[in-house]
């Protein structure tokens, strides 16, 4: 993931609707990054928003992110 250099982060929740993660950098909610994954042969990369953040401490940042939709492929009416 790579919003502004947030750097590698480990997911923690994957669904049909999201991601969570853990992050050591906040994000900034509205926030869009792209998520890269790699497991074994399989790799998938998506674009996502960030909805919230939360501080655990001094043990980085929860961070939950819904799935964008492709805002290129958008119609201007």
């Amino acid at each position: 993931m790579n919003p502004a250099g947030a750097g590698p982060v480990q997911i923690l929740n994957f669904s049909m609707g999201g991601v969570r993660l853990w992050s050591a950098k906040p994000l900034k909610t509205g926030e869009r990054a792209n998520v890269k994954m790699e497991i074994g042969p399989v790799k998938w990369s998506g674009r996502v928003k960030v909805v919230t953040c939360e501080s655990h401490d001094d043990d980085g940042f929860a961070v939950g992110c819904e799935f964008a939709a492709n805002e290129m492929s958008r119609r201007v009416a």
